[in-house]
């Protein structure tokens, strides 16, 4: 759920954020241009495996961010994500976090395919 609305990406992916981390977006659409709103998670050092990862708000680390419009994200202040598979396809895990403006995005799940 975002804040109190249930959500379903249409496309999940994960790809390589070019500094040795993982982008995982939940995106709306089948392609892999977002469409609002969405959820992007990254994780700042990610060696290919399975792990937990804690989320910040100083989008130097792992963060999260509920994504309603271009200009307009709800950054992660505390929660994680657990990404409990990995294989040469996807990457599949759970994930919750409270933004800095007090959002709840809970009960999150992925299926991500590895780009």
């Amino acid at each position: 759920t975002l804040g109190t609305t249930a959500y379903n990406a249409g496309n999940c992916i994960a790809s390589s954020n070019g500094a040795g981390g993982l982008t995982i977006s939940g995106l709306g659409g089948s392609s892999t241009a977002p469409t609002f709103p969405y959820v992007s998670i990254e994780i700042a050092t990610w060696s290919n495996a399975a792990g937990t990862f804690t989320f910040d708000s100083t989008l130097a680390g792992n963060f999260a961010q509920y994504i309603t419009t271009d200009s307009t994200a709800k950054v992660s202040k505390t929660g994680s994500v657990i990404v409990s598979a990995v294989s040469t396809t996807n990457v599949t895990g759970t994930f919750t976090f409270t933004s800095t403006d007090g959002t709840v995005v809970s009960a999150g799940t992925f299926n991500a395919k590895k780009m």
